[in-house]
């Protein structure tokens, strides 16, 4: 036992874990960098720029209402994987994306993948945690949102000098901590 409770297995499960939230904030996050020149390579309308933007949200909300009951049918655990190889399939189409409805597909995937890890990791995270570390260990994956989010906006600040491939690179970087 290390820290009142903390195994190094327990570490490595909510390390592990807070990697869905964190992917929850850098999909959400490098959106905002990377429209910059998606808006300019495909000459996309006010609506088409919304759409591509807010389509991961909804897709989310309706992901977060389905993911409880999947939490129930086949466990957490395996929801967490799921949503990660959902999150690495959206990072990936979304890289390789040549039309506005490739990436709105990308972004409707990961959508997916944010609604069930939303869902999934806090629950997971309190079923895990002795009663000592339960409220630190659920509040970790709200630090890895806000860890996604502030990682996505450096990513976006060091990639936006590339010009015509950066987008590419900042949306399928997502793919890597999914595959972890």
């Amino acid at each position: 036992m290390i820290c009142g409770g903390m195994t190094p297995r327990l570490g490595l499960l909510t390390a592990v874990a807070g990697l869905g939230g964190f992917l929850f904030g850098y999909d959400t996050g490098i959106v905002s960098g990377a429209m910059l020149f998606i808006a300019q390579e495909y000459e996309l309308t006010p609506f088409w720029h919304e759409l591509i933007v807010s389509i991961t949200i909804a897709s989310a909300a309706i992901f977060a209402l389905i993911g409880g009951r999947l939490c129930d049918l086949i466990g957490r655990r395996r929801v967490i994987a799921l949503a990660a190889a959902v999150f690495a399939t959206g990072s990936c189409l979304l890289a390789f994306a040549h039309s506005p409805g490739t990436l709105l597909v990308g972004r409707f995937i990961l959508g997916i993948a944010i609604g069930l890890v939303s869902m999934a990791v806090p629950i997971y995270l309190a079923e895990c945690a002795p009663a000592p570390l339960r409220g630190a260990m659920v509040t970790f994956n709200n630090y890895c949102i806000i860890l996604g989010q502030f990682v996505a906006y450096m990513i976006a600040l060091l990639l936006a000098k590339n010009e015509e491939n950066g987008w590419r690179w900042m949306l399928g970087l997502g793919a890597v901590p999914g595959v972890i």
